[in-house]
């Protein structure tokens, strides 16, 4: 009855084990299921030497299950260090001092070298129906104990020292945990200190059978498997931005692949040690107090890149302050694209502005040269100091035309009221001196928006476009300008009542053709009316579009 129990208990364990690798596989999982691959082998291990009739058979059995327990202690601790996070906190040189120990028992009942220092003087004891096998312990033995308890001891310590910063939830899970590994602890310490009447029988294999049960109703009813832990392990460690978690004293206390990869620095050497002697210039760009996103390049090997960084407090459950998360972005491809498209708009603004300094300049040079040689071929003192009262308008002209764009380049930027003030000078330069009635005009509330440099000074070239019209052909005593704000809608509006002209005679290389040419850049329209006098009226869509995104999608080469 007593090894039946005992097999079917190392069966549930087995099933256990099996549906615990079939999930996620994670440092969680692997450790879990070693736990309990190695629990159904001390069951049933114990049961079949229970079973075993001759000596050499219970030997041979007991040996066998001291080549696998002693490693129970170190599965149990590996475990409670994964599940809380810490997995990171011991060295390589932990590991492999606390591995010595259960790998020497392991050797020794293996080999059967020095069997003396492990067990000897094996016997078999009758007692309640049951062959039970005694022997006398080595100085090893107690070493194997001790080791193995000390380990158990410290995994659970590491556990519950993490019940305060966790959920209910998880310190549901911790309990059960705990209390199922507790269960054989308790019935080993009770077979060594021997306060059991019946000192042949080791209790510690049936107190496996509360631990099935334990973790058992941990695994199917608050599913430890699919919470935090596996999440973190498939988040946190394969993310592509880097994260260092620090903690109150200023000590890095876990870190992802991404940020290790980063920063070149193996984890386990950063573990424990302040941000500031983190290799440069890392150390310098991520130590600091500021919780706001900051950017900041790294030169390495003659390349550039670009992060950003952002320190994210981390509150416990009691909404304390327990350190810090560094969020470490990658933002090297992000500025790249936008340094290309800087340069790319760059082009466009200057394409424009050389479009307006030939558009503003190019003609009035033209006139002035073209004047030029006529005043110099002119014999008539009179008719020769015409000609160069004209050249001294356009050259004055000319002077204006320079100091408006120099005065838009100085600019980074141009809102509304500077296209209005601009609008004024201009008007009021090129009417002075002039017997025209001029009213200029604002009707509703420009937009916060502002159009930018090039849209506003394409929308000033199209408002001194349809001045110098009016001054070289319209013949007119009375203009009107108008600028007209909507929801949606932007109108310049030019009117005189001077003479008009006839559109379908207008070439389309002449200054018109460029009014309707920049009203199209900004998707706008262009309208003439000349049935009494001159009307143009330009009509822009708001808010204003980027003239040099929409050009430069324009002139994209077909594929």
């Amino acid at each position: 009855m007593h090894t039946y129990l005992l097999y079917l208990t190392a069966a549930f364990y087995a099933v256990l084990a099996c549906v615990t690798f079939a999930r996620k596989r994670t440092p969680i999982t692997m450790f879990f299921g070693i736990m309990l691959i190695l629990s159904g082998i001390w069951a049933a291990t114990y049961a079949a030497e229970l079973d075993a009739h001759e000596l050499a058979g219970k030997i041979r059995w007991m040996k066998f299950r001291l080549i696998f327990i002693p490693y129970l202690g170190t599965a149990w601790l590996a475990f409670a260090l994964a599940v809380t996070g810490m997995q990171k906190t011991f060295k390589r040189w932990c590991w492999l001092i606390i591995l010595l120990f259960p790998s020497i028992t392991a050797t020794l009942a293996l080999t059967g070298w020095k069997a003396e220092w492990l067990r000897y003087d094996f016997s078999i004891e009758h007692l309640h129906g049951l062959q039970i096998l005694t022997y006398s312990s080595g100085q090893w033995c107690c070493i194997h104990k001790l080791t193995l308890h000390a380990t158990g001891l410290l995994g659970t310590f590491i556990l519950l020292s993490a019940w305060h910063s966790t959920n209910p939830l998880h310190r549901k899970q911790f309990i059960i945990l705990t209390a199922a590994y507790l269960f054989p602890t308790l019935g080993n310490i009770v077979s060594t200190s021997k306060l059991l009447p019946f000192h042949g029988i080791k209790p510690a294999p049936f107190f496996l059978i509360p631990s099935m049960i334990l973790l058992t109703y941990v695994v199917s009813r608050h599913r430890m498997l699919d919470l935090v832990p596996i999440a973190r392990s498939m988040l946190l460690d394969h993310i592509n931005d880097g994260l260092i978690v620090v903690d109150t004293f200023g000590l890095i206390v876990d870190i992802n692949t991404a940020a290790e990869s980063r920063i070149g620095v193996r984890g386990m050497d950063a573990l424990g040690t302040p941000i500031k002697h983190l290799p440069p210039p890392w150390n310098n760009c991520l130590d600091g107090v500021c919780d706001d996103e900051e950017s900041f390049k790294i030169e390495t090997g003659g390349e550039q890149y670009w992060f950003t960084r952002k320190r994210i407090p981390i509150q416990d459950s009691a909404a304390k302050h327990s350190g810090t998360l560094i969020l470490i972005r990658d933002t090297t491809v992000e500025n790249q694209y936008r340094q290309r498209e800087s340069e790319l708009k760059q082009m466009q603004v200057q394409k424009h502005l050389l479009r307006d300094i030939h558009d503003g300049l190019g003609g009035i040079i033209t006139n002035i040269a073209f004047m030029s040689a006529i005043a110099r071929n002119e014999q008539k003192i009179q008719k020769k100091d015409e000609w160069l009262d004209k050249l001294q308008l356009l050259t004055g002209e000319a002077n204006v035309e320079i100091r408006e764009l120099m005065n838009s380049l100085e600019c980074n930027t141009m809102g509304w009221p500077d296209v209005i003030n601009a609008i004024r000078r201009v008007s009021n330069v090129m009417f002075d001196n002039r017997i025209i009635d001029l009213r200029v005009r604002v009707e509703g509330m420009p937009p916060d928006e502002e159009p930018g440099i090039l849209a506003g000074l394409s929308i000033i070239r199209m408002a001194k476009e349809s001045m110098n019209n009016i001054v070289k052909h319209a013949s007119a005593d009375q203009v009107d300008i108008g600028l007209s704000f909507t929801a949606d809608l932007f109108r310049l509006i030019v009117l005189d009542n001077g003479c008009g002209f006839d559109p379908a005679t207008i070439q389309s290389g002449c200054g018109l053709g460029n009014l309707g040419k920049r009203a199209g850049e900004l998707r706008g329209s262009l309208h003439i009316d000349t049935s009494h006098g001159t009307q143009i009226r330009i009509s822009i869509p708001l808010p204003i579009c980027n003239i040099a995104d929409s050009t430069s999608h324009s002139e994209e080469p077909a594929p």
